[in-house]
């Protein structure tokens, strides 16, 4: 294995918790003392590449603003004051204003030793952009769907289908493949991903359009890359337009022709020139739009620390066109989308997230609402809207101890907590100070009821009932050896989890493990049959949902593994009649890149970075192998 592929997959194993933190918060207050501060760009290339995974975890524990002291959880509405239109220079005064809060080579380094002190414990808690294909709730004519947490708001995967062709990403070949379905299929097409240093490949497929992300690097910047191709003949794809924006690709979604791109974008301030816009505000180059923002679409957040932007901006992907922006100064690295509102998420001064909501139409995009709850987010299934509120599940840190002189949070202890808000972002009720010293490991929202799993050493399942916003309460929690690090609806009455085992007097982690929970009852939830999946201790499925494929109407479940030695690839497929049945074991080789099963009509399919299986929908027996070329 790599060292690129082996230092990834010891990063996907850290928990922003206990040792990490403490490790992070030790060499903040160390580099403190010491007044030493490196600007992000001057990084280098490599230490760039994954630097967002780090600043994700570092800003997990940042120093507490001598501006922002939090008392409670107090609205951080938009008000008509903030809505007043700034100019640039309005813009550049401020950001001359904030520090740089990045540090250099020293904490990746730091973050390193730290995965490798903990080893394969658990899971990244990011937000993976990468995607898989399975089935959201059903069938979509026949075949399976990316797996998406909202119905009709498409997510962006490394595999689409429309149930006739097939195309998909190959990251390490810098590729996509069209290939024609069936159980003899054929490669019609190659489309080469265009530039020298870009990664995060996703795509989205809709009608005759497919489009092509990927975030570029250079020495100083990167840059979020939206290609845009017309496949209505897909033997011979044509490329309408590019659309790109400032930062790294963070998330998107796609309503209709509607995408929205989101990216996180970092100035360095010792080259900002205050007559030139495009050195400190981000810039957007689609069609007949090139350029710096305008500074009317430009919001400085309440409560603003780093010189970095979240960048929003909606592209009609028909034509290519940008339909509008909205930039905040103030990054963020959790995004939930319906199909009226987006809200990103942000952890800022201490253990409290900001969050900002977004009405979405059409394309079109406008700043709302700004708000915070305590605590940090797991991910996208910590948010949910419903009924014009929005709740979110946190894991709150609190201060134990400190040295007395450092800003910075040295050692703390955890709770969870359950909050619902308005459409202003005030909050009207909240559940707090749940699972002492656990976090939050899974949560899914389901209409009225919420069901959230924390852990330490057994798994906690929570269900809440949130029929009166103003008053939520918890029904019912279920303990068991283990956790569930996703939860997915599997038809009336039944919630599928998927997990690890682990042991119950010391918390230590095993195999991979499927639950069924019976939640007919939401104040009586029992598990109703498990099943591990012997020497498998890692899935991709563990921290990215659409690496899943579940199907409740074709009565599957799958998903792609190995051990901890990084021995025994496979797929496994289950299905679910009174208890788990496995359907199959399909061995795989190792350094495949991404991994994803999917089914058309009677074919099931195993997609990999070089090469496409087609099996038997029934018996699981092999029919063909394509190797992409």
């Amino acid at each position: 294995m790599s060292f690129k592929d082996d230092y990834k997959k010891q990063m996907d194993t850290i928990r922003t918790d206990g040792y990490i933190r403490q490790k992070i918060s030790k060499k903040m207050s160390e580099e403190e003392n010491k007044k030493t501060r490196l600007h992000f760009p001057v990084f280098k290339t490599a230490v760039a590449a994954v630097m967002c995974l780090v600043i994700a975890l570092a800003v997990a524990i940042p120093k507490v603003s001598d501006s922002f002291k939090k008392s409670d959880n107090a609205n951080l509405s938009v008000n008509e004051s903030s809505k007043v239109k700034m100019d640039y220079s309005d813009i550049y005064d401020k950001v001359k204003e904030l520090k740089n809060f990045y540090y250099a080579e020293e904490y990746a380094t730091d973050i390193m030793d730290g995965a490798t002190a903990i080893g394969a414990t658990g899971s990244t808690t990011k937000n993976s952009a990468n995607g898989g294909v399975s089935s959201d709730g059903g069938d979509t004519e026949n075949y399976s769907a990316t797996t998406t947490q909202v119905q009709g708001v498409d997510e962006a995967d490394v595999i689409k289908t429309d149930g006739e062709y097939i195309y998909s990403l190959s990251a390490k070949n810098k590729k996509v493949y069209v290939t024609k379905a069936g159980k003899t299929p054929e490669q019609v097409a190659v489309i080469p991903i265009e530039g020298e240093n870009a990664y995060s490949y996703n795509a989205y497929l809709y009608e005759d359009r497919l489009v092509v992300f990927g975030t570029e690097y250079s020495s100083n910047s990167a840059k979020t890359v939206a290609d845009i191709y017309d496949i209505s003949i897909p033997k011979k794809p044509q490329k309408i337009t590019e659309c790109s924006q400032d930062g790294n690709y963070t998330d998107s979604r796609l309503i209709g022709d509607k995408l929205y791109v989101i990216s996180n974008y970092s100035i360095n301030t010792a080259d900002m020139e205050k007559k030139a816009p495009e050195t400190y505000v981000p810039n957007i180059y689609c069609g007949d739009y090139q350029g710096a923002c305008p500074a009317d679409s430009v919001y400085i957040g309440e409560v603003c620390e780093y010189p970095q932007y979240t960048v929003i901006a909606g592209y009609d992907i028909t034509d290519g066109s940008l339909c509008s922006t909205q930039s905040v100064l103030g990054g963020t690295y959790t995004v939930y989308c319906s199909t009226e509102n987006i809200i990103t998420a942000n952890t800022q001064a201490g253990s409290t997230t900001v969050i900002t909501r977004y009405a979405i139409n059409d394309g079109k995009i406008e700043l709302k609402a700004e708000g915070r709850v305590d605590g940090t987010l797991l991910n996208q299934f910590s948010i949910d809207e419903y009924n014009g509120y929005f709740r979110f599940v946190t894991t709150v840190y609190k201060t134990v101890s400190g040295d007395g002189n450092s800003k910075y949070i040295s050692t703390v202890n955890t709770s969870n907590a359950l909050y619902v808000l308005n459409g202003e972002l005030e909050q009207v009720g909240a559940i707090e100070d749940l699972a002492p010293d656990e976090r939050v490991y899974s949560v899914r929202f389901m209409g009225d009821m919420a069901y959230f799993v924390t852990f330490r050493q057994v798994d906690p399942l929570f269900s809440a009932d949130l029929t009166d916003p103003n008053n939520p309460k918890i029904v019912g929690s279920l303990k068991i050896p283990g956790f569930s690090e996703y939860l997915y609806p599997f038809g009336d009455g039944k919630l599928l989890g998927l997990g690890r085992e682990a042991d119950e007097q010391t918390g230590k982690t095993g195999d991979v493990k499927l639950s069924m929970f019976d939640i007919s009852d939401p104040a009586n939830v029992t598990e109703s049959d498990k099943t591990a999946i012997t020497d498998m201790q890692y899935t991709t499925a563990l921290d990215n949902h659409k690496a899943t494929l579940v199907s409740t109407d074709r009565n599957l479940v799958g998903f792609y593994g190995y051990s901890n030695n990084y021995l025994n690839h496979r797929y496994v497929i289950y299905s679910y009649d009174g208890g788990f049945v496995k359907k199959a074991e399909i061995e795989l080789s190792a350094n495949i890149g991404n991994v994803r099963g999917f089914y058309i009509g009677n074919e099931f399919y195993i997609t990999t970075d070089y090469s496409l299986q087609v099996y038997d929908l029934e018996s699981f027996e092999l029919i063909c192998e394509l190797k992409y070329k």
